[in-house]
């Protein structure tokens, strides 16, 4: 009798252990790592190291509970403050899809690329155009440029500052989204890339005036490209 009984309290147990440590699939917390967040040299820096200073409501995923949203550029950071007004920042190792319900509609997504020393990394990027065959992303930059002390009366010291870049575009073959592939914004490079059709391209663009470091231009020229093929 008294096995039996221990037996039970035993699944008892298991069950309720089982049911405490299952995470939730609506369930933000429990299903997102949350690291430590900014550096504090940056924090007397000029100029901003983030798409846009506020937090902002967005939609991660696809959890029901909204939340306050910022993207660090610099430190390539997701970060979200939480109710409590602690602010966090989330695993870049997990993939997310960020839409802003701000009114501006826009929607962001981790992805990895490769960078300008041929190192593959992860961050988030703009999606701002997807039609049948590609996608179009934008990805934000900023340059941190350090203080200098003063020399002289003659070199004043100089703070530390943020800088904003140009953007770069990237764009996937919605066949095989998982690689970016890096647009370059001069007309030969863009030329070399697209190769096999580079002179109806060439003419397309010099009819039409296109300047291919603007995201309207750009779209129309890979619209003609991959509507073509």
């Amino acid at each position: 009798m008294k096995k039996t009984i221990l037996c039970i309290l035993l699944l008892v147990l298991t069950y309720a252990h089982a049911q405490i440590a299952q995470p939730k699939n609506d369930s933000f917390n429990e299903l997102v790592f949350f690291v430590g967040t900014n550096t504090s040299k940056y924090d007397k820096a000029e100029g901003s190291r983030y798409i846009a200073n506020d937090f902002k409501s967005a939609k991660i995923n696809n959890y029901a509970q909204t939340q306050l949203v910022r993207f660090n550029i610099i430190e390539n950071l997701i970060e979200v403050k939480k109710a409590d007004g602690t602010i966090m920042s989330l695993s870049k190792s997990y993939p997310y899809t960020i839409t802003f319900l701000d009114g501006s509609n826009k929607v962001y997504e981790t992805r990895a690329y490769v960078d300008d020393e041929g190192n593959q990394r992860n961050t988030f990027f703009e999606k701002i155009h997807t039609a049948n065959s590609y996608s179009l992303f934008l990805r934000s930059r900023v340059k941190y440029i350090p203080g200098r002390p003063e020399k002289s009366s003659y070199e004043p010291a100089k703070p530390a500052k943020f800088v904003g870049l140009d953007p770069v575009y990237h764009v996937t073959d919605n066949s095989d989204s998982k690689n970016l592939l890096q647009i370059p914004t001069k007309k030969k490079q863009f030329l070399r890339l697209y190769k096999n059709r580079s002179k109806e391209l060439d003419a397309f663009i010099k009819q039409n005036k296109l300047r291919l470091d603007t995201s309207k231009d750009l779209i129309a020229a890979l619209d003609f490209y991959y509507e073509k093929e």
